[in-house]
This record gives structure tokens, C-alpha cells and sequence, in this order.
């Protein structure tokens, strides 16, 4: 059963499941050097835990890469072996004009991730049929 908390100075991540999502809530500020570990540790959890859906909820979380870092960064971290069918990233509106990118950028490596400045759209995405997704 998921659960628990994985901290470090700058940032944490906590993780439960609710029904079937595989919750992962990420707080604390952004320190650039740190992007990598925090991707690498959900890449870490997709596959301790194999869940076909996620919601991210990134709204506790201080600072986000630009979009030239973000593409590097991309590039340079390896996912690991189970990608879920969908995860939903729930985020601060303020954040909103990266979401069309970060999707995208999602694709590119192979994930189906929908961004969302509203909890109650990411969760309802999460639960629709797969035939219904866009």
C-alpha cells in the first residue's frame, strides 16, 4: 500500500492512494539542481507502485524550470519502466501558460499528461474511459 514521505532539504514528496490514483504531492521550493532528483524519485515511484492513473498535485510546490531548462532537462533524465496510462498534473493558475508546453513535453517522453489549474477537472479527466480522452 503507498504511503509515506520523502524528504529532503528543499522539498517533499508525499504519496497515498485514493480508490485507484496514485496521489503524489510535491511541496517546497525549487533549487535548480534538484529538478533531476525530483523527477528521477516520481519516475522511482511510477515504477515501485505501477499505477495506470496519477494525479500530481505540484500546488504546494515554489518555482517551476523555464521552458529552455525544461526541454534540457528532458533530455537529459531517463523515466523509468512503467509509464501509466494517464497522469493528471493539478497546478497554481499562475503556472497556466507552461501547461500546453509541459504537455507536449510529456508526450515527447512517452507519458499521456494533462495539466490542470482546477482539482475537481484533473480528478473527473482521471476517471473518464479511456475511448473519451482526447
Amino acid at each position: 500500500m503507498p504511503g509515506g514521505l520523502m524528504k529532503n532539504k528543499s522539498y517533499e514528496i508525499f504519496v497515498s492512494l485514493d480508490d485507484d490514483v496514485l496521489k503524489i504531492v510535491i511541496s517546497g521550493s525549487l533549487v535548480k539542481k534538484e529538478a533531476f532528483d525530483i523527477a528521477q524519485a516520481v519516475y522511482e515511484i511510477f515504477d515501485r507502485y505501477t499505477p495506470n492513473k496519477v494525479l500530481i498535485d505540484c500546488t504546494r510546490f515554489v518555482g517551476r524550470l523555464g521552458v529552455s531548462d525544461t526541454y534540457t532537462h528532458v533530455r537529459e533524465i531517463k523515466p523509468g519502466r512503467h509509464r501509466p496510462s494517464r497522469v493528471a498534473v493539478f497546478d497554481n493558475l499562475e503556472n497556466k501558460n507552461y501547461f500546453s508546453f509541459y504537455e507536449t513535453t510529456s508526450l515527447n517522453v512517452g507519458f499521456n499528461a494533462r495539466f490542470f489549474g482546477d482539482l475537481a477537472k484533473a480528478q473527473r479527466w482521471l476517471s473518464e474511459k479511456p475511448e473519451t480522452l482526447p
